[in-house]
């Protein structure tokens, strides 16, 4: 945090809280009118728990979660769910370089012993979407392989 700039700061927290924002607004005005929806967004193990050395990230997650309870709370009436798929360490380009040099590390604090394919976050994300999950709002599904129980 000490050697975090405040354009590293802005640049998670615009990306992460006014992204969302923007699209959700793109999109809630038709779902009110049609008086269904289902909006998922893409927390974090991180927003829940907190990562050392990414402030900014996890400060942007929590808000993210925040920001959809509030939101869930104001269209539930409308048909509409907001629910959050919150992952762990996912398996993808970004993460390849440390997964490779500390494979143990990464996989001992996960308690199934491993990090999450994107396949399997992804199908928290058609769930919620489902008719299936139709009763659900303001949920965070914990797509973490066990590093977060509650």
């Amino acid at each position: 945090f000490a050697l975090m700039s405040p354009q590293s700061w802005h640049k998670v927290i615009t990306t992460n809280l006014d992204g969302t924002f923007n699209c959700c607004k793109a999109v809630i005005k038709k779902m009110i009118n049609k008086r269904k929806g289902s909006i998922i967004n893409i927390a974090s193990v991180s927003g829940i728990i907190g990562i050392a050395g990414q402030c900014n990230y996890a400060a942007s997650k929590a808000g993210l979660v925040s920001f959809s309870i509030s939101l869930a709370r104001e269209v539930a009436k409308y048909g509409i769910n907001v629910n959050m798929v919150a992952p762990g360490m996912v398996r993808t380009p970004m993460t390849e370089e440390a997964l490779k040099a500390k494979p143990d590390y990464y996989n001992g604090r996960i308690p199934i012993g491993r990090v999450a394919e994107p396949e399997e976050v992804a199908q928290a994300a058609v769930f919620l979407a489902s008719k299936c999950a139709d009763y659900y709002t303001g949920i965070t599904f914990d797509a973490t392989g066990g590093m977060l129980m509650r």
